[in-house]
């Protein structure tokens, strides 16, 4: 059983050509592989607030050592990395607006692109630490899975 975590950005819910692509490899993935968990983290519904100066301290001090508003102002990036980490296959449905993501996608990867958890780094610069997930691009007409 693998567990699928599908990413949601477009602010749009009706209409959305990433949202209709996204669920129809939900639906996809669910009928080849019923046994598979999907968890879909939909940024619109439950979007995470930009980056401020009491999370981002909070995330230099050791865990042992914060107070217990420093812990509540890193418990939502601390889940998400988690949830990350905890997933075999990751989805993110994007649409491109003004040339970039959509905020509420950058905020998400302000929250989980973290030092010593997510990457970390070596003599030969960065180096992720969120590995072994496959992930899902378009390749033509079809699907493609792919190893990182």
């Amino acid at each position: 059983m693998k567990n699928v975590l599908h990413i949601i950005s477009s602010p749009r819910t009706n209409g959305s050509a990433s949202r209709t692509l996204g669920n129809a490899i939900e639906v996809k993935l669910q009928e080849a592989y019923p046994e598979h968990t999907i968890t879909t983290l939909d940024l619109l519904k439950n979007p995470f607030p930009h980056l401020g100066e009491e999370q981002v301290d909070s995330w230099f001090i050791p865990a042992k050592s914060r107070t217990p508003e420093q812990n509540a102002a890193v418990q939502r990036s601390d889940d998400a990395i988690a949830q990350l980490h905890a997933s075999d296959v990751i989805i993110i449905s994007v649409p491109i607006y003004n040339f970039g993501i959509p905020s509420a996608l950058k905020a998400y990867i302000d929250h989980i692109a973290r030092g010593g958890m997510t990457f970390r780094y070596s003599e030969n610069g960065f180096e992720g630490l969120v590995k072994n997930k496959k992930s899902l691009y378009r390749g033509g007409q079809r699907f493609h899975f792919f190893r990182r």
